[in-house]
């Protein structure tokens, strides 16, 4: 299936109340067993989060995270008023920025983390760049997204449909290897098959 871009930033108040509202408990649980077993003492740092949308993993991220703090990036308006509804938590900040448009701060973070926000963007290859920006040397990162497949499995039906479209718009393996290579970031990937034949990529690696 060729690639399907989705709208870019989501504005529309009830679609993101419809993606905020989406259980994502199994993914959130999978993102941080992997950041924990991959980046075990990761606490204490400062980690950007780039396309945090409405933020609703960091009760869990913060409690395995005590120490951290974290700066969610986000370009939408409304997810980030959901963001800021949801997360009480003192450690993290928000700040509305609209990659590519927007620059980060160069070389400031520990570490970063993006979860399902890499298939939003037309050119990928702003995220690698903004990644490479803004960590400091030899800081670390993971990402997770969906596969990209050839058709939308029954089982998968049960989805809302901005979860459909999100996963046409997302890449396959080789697309993502030669986004990495074209970034010359040395990287793992890695898959992870989800209940109903749902699955997710997890790339990790340091700058």
């Amino acid at each position: 299936m060729p690639r399907i871009l989705e709208k870019e930033v989501m504005t529309d108040p009830a679609q993101c109340v419809a993606y905020a509202n989406y259980d994502k408990t199994q993914m959130i649980e999978t993102f941080i067993d992997k950041f924990v077993s991959v980046y075990p003492n990761a606490d204490g740092s400062l980690m950007a989060d780039i396309g945090c949308g409405n933020g609703n993993y960091y009760a869990d991220l913060c409690t395995t995270l005590p120490n951290s703090n974290f700066v969610g990036y986000e370009a939408s308006p409304e997810m980030l008023t959901l963001a800021l509804e949801t997360v009480t938590n003192p450690k993290v900040t928000f700040q509305q920025k609209y990659i590519p448009y927007d620059s980060l701060p160069a070389q400031t973070y520990d570490g970063a983390i993006s979860t399902m926000f890499l298939h939003q963007l037309p050119d990928p290859m702003v995220f690698w760049d903004a990644l490479k920006q803004t960590l400091k040397p030899n800081g670390f990162f993971m990402m997770l997204d969906m596969i990209r497949v050839d058709y939308v499995p029954p089982e998968q039906e049960i989805f809302a449909d901005e979860f459909k479209n999100s996963l046409k718009a997302s890449f396959i393996i080789t697309e993502l290897s030669q986004q990495l290579f074209d970034a010359n970031i040395i990287a793992t990937i890695e898959t992870v098959e989800l209940p109903n034949n749902f699955n997710i990529v997890f790339v990790y690696g340091r700058i």
